[in-house]
């Protein structure tokens, strides 16, 4: 556990029109480590950028995907389920929320609008 300061002002269940449920944590704004897999998940990537932090990790039952992604600024989290598909770049992980689509490919982290237009796109560090 690393020395991340993490202020639970809420821990919610969100669920998008698509009926994709998200766990959301607000953090306190303290500087904080990149997301990690929970217990029962291996990671399969992880991706650093200026702004944002994700990984992706694959439980080992069932072998469902799930993004663990984070705002570095706020220190706010989200969970969401994930999938992948092949890309010119490479396989690229992506989770859905609210329209919002997190794209954590093997060289950086894209966020589109629900329009498809890219909000962010930043590469690795």
């Amino acid at each position: 556990m690393s020395t991340r300061t993490r202020t639970s002002i809420a821990l919610a269940a969100l669920v998008s029109p698509l009926g994709v449920a998200a766990a959301v944590t607000l953090g306190s704004g303290a500087a904080a480590a990149a997301p990690s897999c929970d217990a029962g998940q291996a990671l399969v990537r992880s991706i650093d950028t200026a702004s944002s932090a994700a990984t992706i990790c694959q439980y080992q039952g069932d072998g469902a995907l799930e993004y663990h992604g984070m705002a570095k600024d706020s220190g706010n989290m989200i969970d969401l389920p994930a999938h992948s598909r092949s890309t010119p770049r490479g396989t690229v992980y992506y989770a859905i929320n609210n329209g919002y689509e997190y794209d954590v490919y093997p060289d950086g982290l894209t966020i589109l609008g629900p329009d498809g237009s890219i909000m962010s796109s930043e590469p690795a560090l």
